[in-house]
């Protein structure tokens, strides 16, 4: 019965995100050639996307886990988080407006107040939804649905971007591509990815040391802050900031590895 709620509901969430982003594809007044050239810079997305799916699709192969999970949770994690991700920003900065007033630090925080916890907590929840609906547990798993729902989370968030841009200004709407794919190599695939993983570890009680765990349950959260956050108009710090994440995915990649090594031996002494 469980399992049926949770499956129910996350189609339902997943109808609902369709009907939610081509509405508001439909809703731009442009003519048809304009609508071909706004749909030919969602290609240019592309440059991140083919090398995420590609590095997925390897490490699926590698780890034996099944590719077909790899599609789902970028459905899931586009249209099954991120309309609902949209509604929550909004809720949670009318909340704080409530309780600490309107002000232009307020205005200037808010993005770095909201997103990470609203964003993240979304995509954790879709990723674990998947990975028990699937009946899968392991880290490698994790990696994989984790990844894939932050990427189908984040093709969507930069398809929105560009459609305000669109919206505001048909000349800014490759710039603008151009300023998500900059930021591509590390957002919201890697945070989920580093995530969702932690979180399973810790649920499976798998075998990992406290400053790792730590490091990477915090860590998403930390990122996605500053990232949205003033600190990030400095110089080099959206630089440095990919720079880490990719540093904590490989020693995930290296720890997961090391992992599956160790089972395997276990396996072979215990035959």
């Amino acid at each position: 019965m469980k399992r049926n709620s949770l499956l129910f509901f996350i189609l339902l969430s997943i109808a609902i995100g369709v009907e939610y982003e081509l509405s508001s594809l439909s809703d731009l007044e442009l003519s048809t050639g304009k609508y071909l050239e706004l749909l030919s810079s969602f290609l240019l997305l592309s440059i991140y996307i083919i090398p995420i799916c590609a590095m997925l699709v390897i490490y699926a192969k590698r780890w034996k886990v099944p590719k077909y999970i790899i599609p789902l949770s970028i459905v899931s994690g586009a249209y099954g988080t991120g309309w609902l991700a949209g509604y929550g920003n909004d809720y949670l900065l009318e909340g704080l407006k409530r309780l600490l007033g309107s002000s232009k630090a307020l205005e200037a925080w808010s993005a770095a107040l909201t997103a990470p916890f609203v964003e993240e907590t979304l995509k954790l929840c879709c990723g674990l939804i998947i990975l028990y609906l699937l009946k899968r547990k392991n880290s490698q798993s994790a990696f994989v649905v984790g990844a894939s729902v932050g990427l189908g989370f984040q093709i969507i968030e930069d398809i929105s971007y560009i459609i305000e841009a669109a919206q505001d200004s048909f000349q800014t709407v490759v710039p603008k591509t151009l300023e998500r794919i900059s930021g591509g190599i590390s957002s919201h695939w890697s945070l989920t990815c580093i995530f969702t993983v932690a979180v399973i570890c810790i649920l499976s009680k798998t075998q990992l040391n406290n400053k790792s765990k730590w490091l990477w349950l915090v860590f998403p959260i930390t990122m996605h802050f500053i990232w949205n956050s003033p600190i990030n108009d400095l110089p080099l710090i959206s630089t440095v900031i990919s720079a880490v994440t990719i540093m904590i995915i490989i020693q995930m990649i290296t720890f997961i590895e090391a992992n599956q090594k160790n089972q395997h031996q276990q396996v072979r002494v215990f035959k």
